[in-house]
């Protein structure tokens, strides 16, 4: 009697172990599906934003092809890429719109510049900045992204799709159609505009308990275990330049 039940709670330990790894692991995989739900959000979020500067009509919105490089129009691109201080991620990005239904818009122009910042494992961003302020000076802004309990942005990139730019090599994944090729748009003066694709990619750590999930980052380095980190890349460049008075 004392040997069937001896056995009968080793075969019962092994079921609840099981149990438990199956626990786990469905556990896992459900807030893997919410967190690249998530990820996929933000990144159109922000692409939205990004389309909508490009398609300003005004050629310190766009950059020019010159010489086999892109350079800005007459004044600095609205589009301003700040790299962070190891140079694989970008620390702010920020861009001007047209919105007249923002309190902060500029009353001439209706304009208003867009601020997504990387810091602290979150991306945080501001709708309504007439200038966007350095990143050391940035304490404002709601997070896109990053908030939630035990989801940490690990890497935040946006490149400009520029031939002579081999840095996104380093990243794993990443788009083979890279560079996007430029596409030539004319004005309401049918003034030529050679306005390049980006790429932007975000990166993120859940915590991923017993899954399995020892693994590495977007470039290759190893993850501490119980974690796991997660990436997607979205591409854009505009359709159209408009005009807006």
């Amino acid at each position: 009697m004392l040997l069937s039940l001896g056995i009968a709670s080793v075969i019962m330990a092994g079921v609840f172990m099981n149990f438990t790894s199956q626990s786990n692991q469905y556990q896992f995989q459900d807030a893997r599906a919410n967190t690249i739900q998530d990820m996929e959000f933000s990144l159109r979020y922000i692409v939205q934003d990004m389309q909508s500067a490009l398609m300003l009509d005004s050629g310190s919105d766009v950059y020019e092809l010159k010489s086999g490089a892109y350079v800005a129009g007459v004044n600095a691109p609205s589009i301003k890429i700040a790299p962070s201080t190891d140079g694989y991620s970008t620390s702010a990005l920020s861009f001007r719109v047209w919105d007249p239904e923002e309190p902060g818009a500029n009353a001439a122009t209706q304009r208003v510049d867009r601020c997504y910042v990387f810091d602290a494992g979150m991306i945080k961003y501001d709708r309504d900045e007439t200038t966007c302020p350095p990143v050391t000076m940035y304490n404002s802004g709601a997070a896109i992204i990053g908030e939630t309990a035990g989801l940490t942005v690990t890497r935040f990139r946006v490149f400009l799709d520029d031939p002579a730019d081999t840095s996104r090599l380093k990243y794993s994944d990443i788009p083979l159609a890279l560079p996007l090729p430029s596409k030539t748009l004319r004005d309401k003066d049918n003034k030529a505009y050679y306005v390049p694709g980006f790429t932007i990619l975000l990166e993120v750590e859940v915590d991923a308990d017993n899954a399995g999930s020892d693994g590495k980052d977007v470039l290759g380095q190893p993850v501490a275990a119980g974690r796991q980190r997660l990436w997607r890349y979205i591409q854009l460049y505009p359709s159209v330049l408009v005009s807006i008075w």
